[in-house]
C-alpha cells in the first residue's frame, strides 16, 4: 500500500520569496518544509534518511517550493527529470548554487496530492545529481561498478562488440564524467576528445565494418553537440538519432533490470550521474544512494 500514500500539501499560504531563477521569484515556506518532510517519512524509499533530509532543509540545500505560472521556462527539467507526475512536481539541480530545488504546483484545484513515494523517488535522483558534483571523487569511485556495467552494455550494442575490458570502460567514463559532466565549459575540444578516445578504445574490438563504425560513432558525437547547443532541437530531430537512443533504454534493462522508463534519455551520453540518479529511483539500488546522500 506504500504507492498509494498520499500527502495532501499546504496551499501556498504564508509563503514567501526563498530564491530567484531565471529573474524569477522562488516561494517557500516552514509549512511546505514541514509537509514536505512528513510525505518523505511515509515514503519507504526515504525514511530511512529522513533526518538526513531535514538537516539539507535546515541548511538551505533541498529546498521544497512552490512553481509560479512565470517558470515555465523549466520544462527542460520536466522533461528529463524522473517518473511520471510532472504536472504535479518537479526538481532539479542546480550547480550554480549547489542547490536542489523541488518544486510542487500550487494551482490546489487541480494538482493538490503528490504521491509519497514519488516525490521521495524525485528527491533522491536530484540528490545523487548534487553528491555528483561536490563529491567528484567519491562519486566516480563508489559507483564504478554500475557505472561499467551501464556503459558496458551501451557501447556493445552500439558498436557491434561481444565485450569491454573494464579497465576499458571504466576509462572511458573517467574522461566523460571529469571532462564532460564535471567542466564548468563544454566545449567542442573535449566532444572531440571524447570522440577520439572512443575511437581509440572501442575501434579494435567492434564487429563493425570501419565505415559503420564511423557513422555510428558520429551521429553518436553529433546527436550529443544537438542536445548540448538546444533542448528543442534535439527533441525535433531525436527520431531520426533512435540508433543512439533506444539502445541507452536497453541498457538499463541489460544492466540493472530497469524497464518500462518514463525519462527521455540522452544526458547518459554526456553525463553519468543520470545514470545513477536513474539506477537509484529502483529500490534495489536506492539503499546505496542512500549511502551517497548521507556523505553530502
Amino acid at each position: 500500500m506504500n504507492d498509494q500514500l498520499k500527502e495532501v500539501f499546504a496551499p501556498p499560504i504564508g509563503l514567501h520569496p526563498i530564491a530567484k531563477i531565471d529573474g524569477n521569484d522562488i516561494y517557500g515556506s516552514s509549512s511546505l518544509n514541514r509537509t514536505f518532510l512528513k510525505a518523505l517519512e511515509k515514503s519507504g524509499r526515504t525514511r530511512a534518511a529522513y533526518s538526513k533530509f531535514e538537516i539539507l532543509i535546515q541548511k538551505g540545500r533541498l529546498i521544497p517550493c512552490h512553481s509560479t505560472p512565470g517558470l515555465i521556462s523549466f520544462i527542460d527539467w520536466k522533461l528529463f527529470q524522473p517518473a511520471n507526475e510532472r504536472t504535479v512536481t518537479m526538481g532539479f539541480y542546480d550547480r550554480g548554487s549547489k542547490k536542489v530545488y523541488i518544486m510542487i504546483s500550487n494551482n490546489a484545484n487541480l494538482f493538490s496530492v503528490v504521491t509519497n513515494n514519488f516525490l521521495g523517488k524525485l528527491t533522491i535522483h536530484e540528490l545523487v545529481h548534487m553528491f555528483a558534483d561536490i563529491k567528484k571523487a567519491l562519486f566516480i569511485n563508489m559507483f564504478k561498478k554500475e557505472l561499467i556495467a551501464y556503459y558496458r552494455e551501451l557501447w556493445k550494442q552500439l558498436f557491434s562488440i561481444a565485450d569491454i575490458p573494464e579497465k576499458t570502460t571504466e576509462k572511458i567514463v573517467r574522461y566523460i564524467f571529469s571532462n564532460i559532466e564535471a567542466s564548468n565549459v563544454i566545449n567542442n575540444n573535449s566532444i572531440l576528445k571524447y570522440n577520439a578516445l572512443m575511437n581509440s578504445e572501442l575501434r579494435k574490438y567492434s564487429t563493425l565494418q570501419p565505415e559503420e563504425f564511423d557513422r555510428i560513432i558520429t551521429d553518436y558525437m553529433v546527436i550529443v553537440k544537438i542536445f548540448l547547443s538546444s533542448t528543442d532541437k534535439f527533441l525535433q530531430l531525436r527520431e531520426q538519432y533512435k540508433h543512439i537512443l533506444m539502445p541507452m533504454y536497453n541498457a538499463y534493462q541489460r544492466a540493472f533490470s530497469i524497464r518500462n522508463m518514463t525519462t527521455i534519455c540522452i544526458q547518459e551520453l554526456m553525463f553519468p550521474s543520470e545514470v545513477i540518479a536513474i539506477a537509484s529511483e529502483d529500490m534495489r539500488y536506492g539503499n546505496k544512494a542512500l549511502k551517497a546522500i548521507a556523505r553530502i
